[in-house]
């Protein structure tokens, strides 16, 4: 009798005690989706206020090395086509393929698949000037000159779109499958640090979840 007794709360005090509990919850999840936030608007920010690099000279030795590359050629095909709302044919990707911008990172052939797939259905993409390739500091890396142009005759951004001037970087495997996309606004590295990284996932994924929807 005496342990029954002693498991009884009041009423009142339980009913504050959840409440209590509830906010504190609350708290943590505003908290993580503020600081969220806050590192994707620094992040994308911080590529967007970049200086955009130049376009490439094509009477650059180095510039011209590597356009005359094969492997180049080959990916500058499928960049283009995937940049012009085409998408990527599955054979092109690696299963573990992954795209990283600014803003999202999408990891695996599927999510990177729909993320071109939703941005040919909504974003109107236009590759004004390029892929051009330029010199990269991989072996297994192909960097390329891109400029885009998204939302042509928008409400939002009008008759001339957005332009965006980017260096996207492509990572093969052996086989020649593409395994990674890098894509830096005007040409800025992403931000290296955790909360960078892990903002850009959730965005990733969430973008995933949604974008089937369109």
């Amino acid at each position: 009798a005496t342990a029954v007794a002693a498991d009884r709360t009041p009423p009142r005090q339980h009913a504050m005690s959840t409440a209590t509990t509830g906010l504190r919850v609350a708290e943590a999840v505003g908290a993580i989706a503020l600081g969220h936030g806050f590192f994707t608007v620094v992040g994308m920010g911080a590529s967007a206020l970049n200086k955009p690099p130049p376009k490439p000279s094509s009477d650059d030795p180095q510039n011209k090395a590597c356009a005359s590359c094969s492997r180049s050629t080959q990916l500058a095909k499928i960049v283009k086509k995937a940049y012009s709302g085409g998408g990527f044919d599955a054979a092109a990707l690696s299963a573990d393929a992954t795209f990283t911008d600014p803003a999202a990172r999408c990891s695996g052939k599927s999510e990177v698949m729909e993320a071109f797939r939703a941005l040919g259905a909504v974003c109107k993409p236009e590759v004004v000037d390029g892929p051009i390739a330029i010199p990269s500091t991989s072996p297994d890396e192909t960097a390329f000159y891109l400029h885009s142009n998204y939302f042509k005759d928008s409400f939002v951004f009008g008759s001339k779109g957005l332009t965006v001037r980017s260096v996207l970087v492509v990572r093969t495997k052996p086989d020649g499958t593409v395994c990674a996309l890098e894509e830096r606004w005007n040409g800025k590295e992403l931000m290296p640090f955790a909360p960078f990284r892990f903002s850009r996932r959730v965005n990733g994924i969430i973008s995933c979840v949604l974008t089937p929807l369109l």
